[in-house]
């Protein structure tokens, strides 16, 4: 996996807002 710089926060912040989304729509896993 690759580290996210300080740089990269922003784009770091709007790819887990889409999986949050994704996760949503997936419904509640068991993990």
């Amino acid at each position: 996996h690759e580290w996210i710089s300080a740089s990269e926060g922003e784009k770091f912040q709007t790819t887990m807002e889409e999986f949050h989304k994704t996760l949503t729509k997936l419904g509640p896993l068991e993990l």
